[in-house]
């Protein structure tokens, strides 16, 4: 057996012009083939073929047939001859698609001696188990069964025929509406559509679910089965724009005409240097900061008062209190929370002691972090303190004691009296505290140090940078 195989579609755009021209045979132009004594099995990413004059051929993988490079002359009533090309299906589903003004036609033969004729539109076949289906999802579309005369079948109609039975039925009708979280945000740039759902209908025999990528038109992901909910999810997306594409198949295997479509959208929050997202999903922002949102374009947003205005690219944290902005599709009644809050992280700076007197005392900082709303303080967050004595800026080593960081400074002769200020600021140079004491100049002579009660600054912090 001979095995073809052609570039993907997308590959096939950065050819020559001149290899883009429409065929003057039946042409495999996606996927994979295997020639068999039957036909060509049709490998597992599925395989497509242009016709000449317009038509398509699509088929899924397994489908074994055969599409004759020979077309015959068809006249389909005064003054309507055109080129029919054959396509022999043994078994699988395919789908035939041509433009109304299509100048061939596409005369299938389908197991049981039926066959059909594809003038334009959409046709679709799936044959196995000794049962056949033929549908005119739309279209015009002749159905001859059993090598009988042809005769018009009706768009939305489906034949389908069995060992014991045969007749025609209306296709199967979409779902309504789909529930569930279709606006997603992001931290990583990266998220899962799962929990989205449609009403069961009547007859169906089963699903498939595609999640379409809005950017390139391509299916990205899809699950298949009997169940109304995408309980299995589908794997993890990048930022964009995509819609979900929900079918309905009846119990013959063939698709309903057209499928449930709703938009979804994958956002990404991207938090300054120093922000962050707590343990609860707000972000944490300094005062001015920006929250920047990637592909929120086209998305409405409300600050909780008022209407619903076009979303923007960024949201400042303009005042020292938390902010909750909503987030949704165009025109949806459903939307998402993004919280901003002030940074919660703030120092506790200790100095000892406190009625310091120089030369007498040497000076000891001690520095540590905490959360006042009892989160966890997260790992990257750093003090990064600055000490000054009056206008000098001191370079004062600090070392790790613990949670604290501990520093000295030895004192100093003359000068008096001095202000020492201890700054605290993490890496993106937010504040986060300072404390301060006053030393007086005195005699000569040393001290026992002073013990000293743990003093949070928080009091006069502000969220201005200072």
């Amino acid at each position: 057996m001979a095995r073809r195989t052609v570039l993907p579609f997308l590959a096939l755009l950065t050819l020559a012009p001149a290899a883009l021209a429409e065929p003057t045979v039946p042409t495999l132009t996606q996927g994979t083939v295997t020639d068999g004594v039957q036909g060509s099995e049709v490998g597992p990413e599925g395989a497509e073929w242009v016709v000449p004059g317009g038509p398509r051929v699509r088929a899924e993988a397994g489908a074994v047939l055969r599409l004759h490079p020979t077309p015959q002359p068809l006249l389909l009533g005064p003054g309507a001859k055109v080129s029919g090309y054959t396509l022999i299906v043994r078994s699988g589903k395919v789908e035939v698609t041509a433009p109304r003004k299509a100048r061939s036609a596409v005369v299938v033969v389908a197991p049981r001696k039926h066959g059909a004729i594809v003038r334009h539109g959409v046709f679709r076949i799936a044959a196995h188990d000794g049962t056949t289906a033929l549908a005119n999802v739309e279209g015009e579309t002749s159905l001859s069964i059993q090598e009988g005369p042809y005769r018009p079948l009706s768009a939305g109609q489906v034949f389908v025929a069995t060992p014991t039975t045969q007749g025609s039925r209306k296709l199967a009708v979409s779902p309504t509406a789909v529930q569930g979280p279709r606006l997603l945000l992001s931290a990583t740039a990266r998220a899962r559509f799962a929990g989205l759902s449609w009403e069961a209908v009547p007859g169906a025999a089963g699903y498939r679910a595609e999640l379409v990528d809005e950017g390139t038109g391509r299916v990205v992901a899809h699950v298949e089965g009997a169940e109304t909910t995408l309980a299995s999810s589908f794997e993890e997306q990048s930022v964009g724009r995509y819609r979900l594409r929900v079918w309905t198949r009846d119990p013959s295997g063939i698709p309903n005409t057209q499928p449930l479509e709703t938009p979804l959208r994958i956002v990404g929050v991207e938090a300054p240097a120093g922000g962050y997202r707590d343990p609860a999903g707000v972000y944490r922002l300094g005062l001015d900061q920006r929250l920047v949102l990637r592909g929120a374009e086209g998305l409405e947003m409300s600050f909780g008062k008022g209407g619903w205005i076009g979303a923007s690219k960024s949201l400042v944290m303009s005042r020292d209190e938390r902010r909750t902005v909503l987030l949704r599709l165009p025109g949806a009644s459903d939307h998402v929370l993004l919280q901003m809050a002030p940074h919660s992280v703030r120092s506790v700076i200790e100095i000892s002691p406190r009625n310091a007197v120089w030369p007498r005392d040497r000076i000891e900082i001690r520095i540590r972090l905490e959360d006042p709303t009892g989160q966890p303080v997260p790992a990257f967050v750093k003090a990064n303190p600055r000490v000054r004595l009056n206008t000098q800026t001191l370079s004062v080593p600090f070392a790790r004691d613990g949670k604290w960081l501990r520093g000295v400074i030895a004192p100093k002769r003359g000068g008096g009296p001095w202000v020492l200020r201890v700054d605290v600021e993490d890496g993106s140079r937010q504040s986060l505290g300072y404390d301060f004491v006053e030393i007086a100049s005195g005699p000569s002579g040393t001290s026992a140090q002073t013990e000293v009660t743990p003093r949070a600054i928080v009091r006069r912090t502000t969220a201005s940078r200072r």
